[in-house]
């Protein structure tokens, strides 16, 4: 099951727990198995949402005889992270063997850390990197593309000490310069930064740098940078270029206040600013949501031709549909010549369902007919927003007792855009007056293995213990060696943080869910165990296999951004408290046996439980349970304005994209496995 707001990435337990050995507890065994699950849990969840400090302190806190009562893929997994967080100078013949015998097959990148870690002494360094180089011949974080080159950030930091020493400090100048510029991310760029102070240095080069430093967590540096600039620096527009870099940095350590007091002072100065950039950057940083609509109103009356203001009112618009308070504000509805960018045409989309979740069905009417009437003259009637527009109309003619014109939008909607969803609930809601639907299934773009398994295992070990870091880093390595030898390996210490996008990439690479034993259209299988666990379970089976194909494809190798795992991608918790409370006693050892998550049937069979659950919760709202499955049961009871409306306009309302995603596309997948999708290859169980 996973979860959706704001692609927030988290590995729990059970991603660490993928291919590694079950617990078999049962008896006295049982307290001590589970305190070291609790243990183990906890270090893997603190390495994965970078909280270094109770990682280390954990890690510190292990007694070694609790260590090595682990099991052996547990042991060496936080054996690793021990020598990850507590790293040694040490490099002489017996180091060096304990080190490759816990590390593996990832003995390069822990030596690579250790190099770069701070405690090995600067003449040292050039040694230990050569012999390093001769230990790991195919590693590529030594014999990369621009490891050597006299471009590399190494050379070029070399270069200028040279020069500095021949007493030619205007070439040593543009030497630092180039290096920062080329290799914002390299330990020597912050050399050079330093070397050059504020007065010397271009922003318009410390800019770029100081935007990838707080994109890959290294906020606190940019920060620390751009103080140092604006304290000397006046130059336009670079100064508030530094200002919104920090003030986003200050946002992302939860200053908010700081940073639009930052932002309202810079402002204030007199000069000329990058207003509308740094206004929206104010207006995102207010978490009290009526203060952010007045701040966005300012915006708008401002900036009324703005695309960054549209951004902003489809923010507040999504907010807005949550609560029963007012009517949306005309403001934030775009200008005609707006309505060629698809951020133009959400506003008004969003601005028209808005206006119909308080009742006014006139405004939303007439909203939605400019957005017809636009792609009709633009013949812009690609994607989905076309089609969902069409729709809405027909729904609404529906709604006000004009069935015939309703029916003429949705075979519209049928006729131009048969493959979406709208047509799917176009041919629901007109029933037996439109043509028939031809559903097919909806398959995302299949994402070869290009790498080698060597290299995936190397990948996965890394996110088994929530290295995200030094995973994107080989991963990268793979895909772009030039510039990621000449930029990312340079900065040596691989901390770095990276975002929920690039996690799920890494984990669809290294351990994507390949196309799968009962027959859907003869190119999905589906095992007898999934059968058997969702008929055991009692839920609804059509509704069981359409969040199983949407989940995971019925592959049960599948495992998601955040820790789900299995057929249904269940969350380790989830999956405990359902097998505790299970009626069949055959399941409830699953519980003190977290291994077995990973069975088809008890995955199948757990999903199906937990379903069940749900769909009771909302007995004649299937699609709030499909949402409560993705979102999360907190978060949809918590949408009480959505429930009081029709199922269709409830999966537009959702404020998570990827939930509306989700629904859209099991709705789809139930049509198809319950009305022509159920092809038996052999008789079911």
């Amino acid at each position: 099951m996973s979860s959706s707001k704001g692609w927030v990435a988290r590995l729990s337990l059970v991603l660490a727990l993928v291919m590694a050995p079950c617990f078999q507890a049962s008896g006295a065994s049982s307290t001590e198995d589970f305190k070291k699950i609790d243990l183990y849990s906890q270090v893997i969840a603190s390495v994965n949402l970078g909280n270094n400090r109770q990682a280390k302190r954990l890690l510190s806190d292990m007694r070694p005889d609790l260590l090595e009562r682990m099991p052996p893929e547990y042991r060496k997994r936080l054996s690793f992270l021990k020598l990850w967080y507590f790293p040694t100078a040490r490099f002489s013949g017996p180091s060096v063997r304990n080190v490759n015998q816990v590390a593996g097959n990832l003995g390069d990148v822990l030596f690579w850390r250790f190099l770069n870690s701070g405690k090995v002494q600067d003449a040292r360094f050039p040694g230990l990197r050569e012999k390093l180089s001769r230990m790991f011949p195919n590693s590529p974080l030594y014999h990369g593309p621009g490891k050597l080159s006299v471009h590399s950030a190494s050379a070029l930091w070399q270069e200028s000490l040279r020069a500095i020493d021949q007493g030619d400090m205007e070439r040593a100048t543009r030497l630092w310069k180039r290096l920062v510029e080329k290799h914002p991310l390299a330990p020597e760029s912050g050399l050079a930064v330093n070397r050059l102070g504020p007065r010397i240095m271009d922003g318009g080069i410390l800019v770029p740098r100081w935007r990838l430093l707080v994109s890959m967590g290294m906020g606190k540096v940019a920060a620390r940078e751009a103080r140092s600039y604006l304290a000397h620096a006046q130059l336009f527009p670079y100064r508030d270029l530094a200002i919104l870099v920090l003030s986003q940095a200050q946002g992302r350590e939860g200053k908010g206040s700081e940073a639009r007091k930052l932002i309202s002072q810079d402002l204030a100065q007199k000069g000329i600013h990058l207003d509308s950039l740094l206004l929206g950057e104010r207006c995102r940083l207010f978490s009290h949501f009526h203060k952010k609509i007045d701040c966005v109103a300012q915006f708008l009356i401002r900036y009324p031709n703005s695309l960054a203001g549209r951004h902003l009112a489809i923010e507040v618009l999504r907010q807005d549909l949550l609560t029963d308070e007012g009517t949306p504000n005309p403001l934030w509805k775009p200008p005609a010549f707006l309505l060629f960018s698809p951020t133009g045409q959400d506003s008004l989309w969003l601005y028209g369902l808005d206006a119909y979740f308080r009742g006014n069905r006139i405004e939303a009417q007439k909203d939605w007919a400019r957005l017809a009437n636009y792609y009709h003259r633009s013949g812009d009637t690609s994607g989905y927003r076309a089609g969902r527009v069409y729709y809405f109309l027909g729904r609404l003619f529906a709604l006000s007792g004009d069935g015939e014109t309703a029916r003429i939008w949705y075979r519209r909607v049928i006729s131009e855009f048969p493959d979406s969803p709208y047509a799917l609930w176009a041919g629901l809601s007109c029933g037996g007056s439109c043509p028939s639907l031809q559903v097919r299934l909806h398959y995302p773009k299949a994402i070869p293995y290009l790498w080698p398994q060597s290299v995936r295992s190397r990948i996965l070990s890394l996110v088994q213990m929530g290295l995200w870091g030094p995973a994107w880093v080989l991963s990268s390595l793979r895909d772009d060696p030039s510039r990621i030898g000449n930029r990312l390996v340079r900065y040596g210490g691989m901390d770095l943080m990276v975002p929920p996008k690039k996690r799920y990439q890494i984990i669809r690479r290294v351990a994507g869910m390949k196309s799968t034993g009962l027959l859907l259209s003869g190119s999905e299988e589906i095992s007898p165990d999934i059968l058997q666990g969702i008929r055991e379970s009692g839920v609804d089976r059509d509704w069981a296999l359409s969040i199983a194909r949407q989940e995971s494809r019925f592959e049960g190798s599948a495992l998601s951004i955040d820790g789900a795992l299995g057929i249904m991608q269940l969350m380790p918790r989830t999956a405990i408290s359902t097998a505790r409370n299970s009626p069949d006693m055959n399941y409830r050892p699953v519980s003190r046996n977290l291994g077995r998550i990973r069975l088809p049937d008890v995955n199948s069979y757990l999903g199906g439980r937990y379903l069940g659950r749900l769909l009771a919760h909302f007995p004649k709202n299937p699609e709030r349970a499909v949402a409560s499955y993705n979102a999360g049961l907190h978060s949809v009871v918590r949408w009480d304005r959505l429930s009081r409306e029709d199922w269709d306009f409830f999966v537009e309302g959702i404020p998570f994209q990827e939930t509306r995603r989700y629904d859209r596309e099991v709705l789809w997948n139930y049509l198809f496995i319950h009305s022509q999708g159920w092809k038996k290859s052999e008789q079911e169980p």
